[in-house]
């Protein structure tokens, strides 16, 4: 069973789950199946996890597979480092299909103790950053992560210069800058 609608204009859409179910009439489930969280990393400005048909993986790997958009470009990560506006948008994004996870999951036939995250790309950098936060292991979000491609220790991963590119998006929109 797949279950997610098909965007033809995904620029705003965030916070949209996708899911792939593992059904088949033949089979008696036993159990719950184990939960695969994949998140896209083309890159920190543009994708969608509505990309990815994981209803293969889903069915020969006996799995519920959930597929993920969150928030890209300056609505991701934009910071001006000075508190104002804090950043890593995309990481909240992503703790919150993992609460969604664990509050809905189980309604599909996945097992909210056996959470894996798989990214690739860029997004591992996001991953790597929830394997050391407290508020996602402590709570048991998930249980694995499988990073391809990247860390938070990467150099693509974060930059030296935060608020000169806040200023130059301040800028660019004709909004001003209070030093």
């Amino acid at each position: 069973m797949f279950v997610c609608t098909y965007i033809q204009n995904d620029d705003e859409v965030v916070l949209y789950v996708c899911m792939f179910v593992h059904t088949n009439d033949d089979e008696v489930n036993e159990g719950l199946l184990p939960v695969l969280l994949f998140i896209h990393g083309y890159n920190f400005e543009e994708g969608t996890g509505n990309a990815y048909d994981a209803s293969v993986i889903s069915s020969f790997g006996r799995m519920v597979v959930v597929t993920i958009n969150y928030r890209l470009g300056p609505l991701g990560f934009l910071s001006t480092q000075d508190g104002t506006i804090h950043g890593n948008f995309a990481v909240l994004d992503i703790m919150a299909a993992l609460h969604w996870i664990q509050i809905n999951i189980k309604s599909f036939g996945g097992n909210l103790n056996n959470v894996t995250l798989l990214a690739e790309g860029h997004a591992t950098s996001l991953v790597h950053i929830l394997l050391v936060t407290p508020v996602a292991t402590v709570n048991h979000l998930f249980n694995k992560a499988i990073l391809v491609g990247g860390s938070s220790f990467a150099t693509w991963a974060t930059t030296d210069h935060p608020t000169y590119y806040a200023k130059l998006l301040a800028d660019a929109l004709n909004c001003s800058v209070v030093d």
